[in-house]
Formats: structure tokens, sequence, C-alpha cells
């Protein structure tokens, strides 16, 4: 058991900043030694989920400074530390957003990360309803390129859906480049499917039907979270090509868990989505999880194989805590397996520690 008062691991404390937060929060300054000041102000709310706000925030120019645009923007989620807060794990900046470091006041914990500026998926499908096939395969290479590296170390999300896939860049202008985001439901599987937790929590549309308890089969506590994870991006696929979620109805998706009926798949076909893709969203959202591929699996699937070669995906063999402590880790993938240290440091680092 961790004592009381434990000092945080030299790495972990190296990622904090210097802060005072005045006016609710509005205005942050972090002071970084020996003179450097950086005066933050608070511009508007991103979004909100269950651990707690992200906000916009934007430098305050001294006189006479310059900087770019996106310099001088971040995003910042507060989160309320009397929550375990812990976040999964990444090996490329590619697949997750940037982490700028972290800082704390009275009852809540503070994450400065990047802002993306075009927003989220779901606030994308809010305004063009689809994605062409071709453009959705582009994005699902790089979320299960993002889904294998937190796999293979060990952890899972959660919470995957077109609110927590941000947009970094998207046609016309640009190629489409997303991140995956809002990690604050993730955990590190402890070696079985479903021991990270007692209550399964996520967001209820994209749930498995095994994580959801009674009246569907499984136990949310022995649920295999990998695989859960896998029908979450198989909802989320089919809400690009077709507008609209798989299962609106709870009696329809029970009556698919339990081989009544079989999988719904008029809408894809309305939708024009090709076989190819119809068989990959079918096989992500198996009623039975163990039939369900894993993410490097999934990425073998011929439609994800059909056409380029993706570029984004890069798996690594080298666990990232080892990279970190080789001081070879870039900061996305550092970000993310620094609050899971904390967590496995002592599950109560939040109100226990000492940042001496």
């Amino acid at each position: 058991m961790a004592s009381q008062n434990r000092p945080l691991p030299e790495l972990v404390r190296d990622w904090r900043l210097q802060a005072t937060i005045q006016q609710n929060g509005n205005v942050t300054t972090h002071t970084r030694p020996p003179t450097t000041r950086e005066t933050w102000t608070r511009e508007k709310r991103l979004g909100r989920g269950g651990y707690g706000d992200v906000w916009l925030e934007r430098k305050v120019k001294l006189k006479g400074a310059r900087g770019s645009h996106t310099a001088d923007l971040r995003a910042v989620k507060c989160l309320e530390i009397s929550n375990r807060v812990s976040h999964s794990d990444a090996e490329h900046f590619y697949y997750f957003v940037k982490f700028f470091g972290w800082y704390k006041a009275p009852g809540s914990l503070y994450i400065a990360m990047e802002y993306c500026e075009h927003g989220d998926l779901r606030m994308y499908l809010a305004d063009h309803k689809t994605i062409p096939e071709d453009q959705v395969q582009v994005v699902v290479r790089q979320v299960l390129g993002a889904l294998s590296s937190m796999h293979k170390e060990g952890f899972v999300h959660r919470d995957l859906k077109p609110a927590n896939i941000l947009i970094k860049t998207h046609p016309p202008e640009n190629e489409w480049w997303v991140k995956v985001c809002d990690l604050g439901l993730s955990k590190r599987a402890e070696g079985v499917a479903g021991g990270l937790t007692t209550t399964m929590r996520g967001t209820e549309n994209f749930m498995a039907p095994e994580t959801k308890g009674f009246p569907f089969t499984g136990d949310p506590r022995t649920a295999d979270l990998f695989r859960a994870d896998i029908w979450s991006l198989g909802e989320t696929v089919f809400r690009a090509l077709t507008g609209h979620g798989t299962f609106e109805d709870p009696a329809a998706l029970l009556d698919y868990q339990q081989g009544k009926h079989n999988f719904p798949l008029n809408p894809l076909r309305e939708a024009k989505a090709s076989p190819l893709v119809q068989s990959f969203v079918v096989t992500l959202m198996s009623p039975l999880p163990k039939t369900r591929p894993e993410a490097p699996d999934a990425l073998r699937h011929p439609w994800i194989k059909q056409g380029d070669e993706p570029s984004l995906i890069l798996l690594d063999t080298e666990p990232v805590y080892q990279r970190a402590f080789q001081g070879v880790v870039s900061a996305s993938a550092f970000a993310l397996w620094f609050f899971s240290t904390l967590d496995a440091f002592d599950p109560n680092w939040s109100t226990n520690f000492s940042p001496q």
C-alpha cells in the first residue's frame, strides 16, 4: 500500500507546471524559472465529460511579442481530484492530443493539452450527416492505430465515440487526420478481462451489450473491455456511413445479442456501403465478444487493407514506460502513461502526494 504524502516519481514531477489561478479559474499564470511568465485566459467551454470540463484558453501576448495562432491556444481539462484519475497509454503523437503539462488548484487538477480547432467527429457529423466511405476508411485506420497502441500496452479506452475523436485536419483542404481524446475513463487492465472496475462506464449508445448489465447477457465486471472498445468503433463506423445509430431501440439490441435477429444491414445498403465495409462493421459488432477481432487483426481486414497503406499506423514493440525512462518518449505518449503511473503508484495520489 502506498504511504501517505509519498513523493511523486521525478519524471512525473518534471511535467508539473507552476501555476497561479485567479478569477475563479478564468486566468492562469505559469512561472518558469528563472523569470519567464505566461498568462492564459479562459475563452469558452469546449466540452464536458464525466470527470470534468474542457476549456479553450488563449495566451496573453506581451507587448510587441509575436506568435502563431496555434501556439497561442490550448485546451485545458479540469478534473475534480476527489475522483481517481487514470489515463490510457499511447505510442505516437499522431494518435493522441499533445500534452503540455499539468497543474493543481484546491479541489481540481488541470491538464493543458493541444487544441484542435476543427472540433470533433460528432460535430462534423452533425453538420454533414455522413462521411464518404473512402474517407471513413482513412479515419478508422488512424483510430485502429490508436487502439492497437493502447491495447498492446494493456489499456482500454471505455468511451470511444465520435465526440472523443478530435479532428486535426479534414477534406477538402487536407487529408483526414484525427486524434483520440477524452481518456478520463481509460484504465489499465490488470491481467483479467474485467478487472478494471465493478461498474462499467461509457456512453450508452456506444457500449457493447455485455457491458450494460441486466437484461443483457454478460457480467460487466468480467466483460472483455478490449473487445468492448472494438464494438464502440463499429458503432462509430456505422454512424459515419449512415448518419444514425445501429440499435436505437434497446429491445432490438437485446434481440440481436440473443440471436433472435440478424445485424441490421439495410441502413448500410441504403447508404451504398460496399460489401467489404458491411463485413467489417458486422465483424466488429459481433454479439459474441470472443469473435470480435482484436485491434491489430481489425487492421488486417480486407476493407482496411484495400487502397493505400496507412501512413500513421506506427506499431512499436517497446513499452512506453521503458522509453519514458530512457528519455526518448514523445510528450503525447508520456502524458497518457503519466496518469496511469500516478494511479498505480498510489490510488489516492490526488490527495496524498507531496510534490517535493
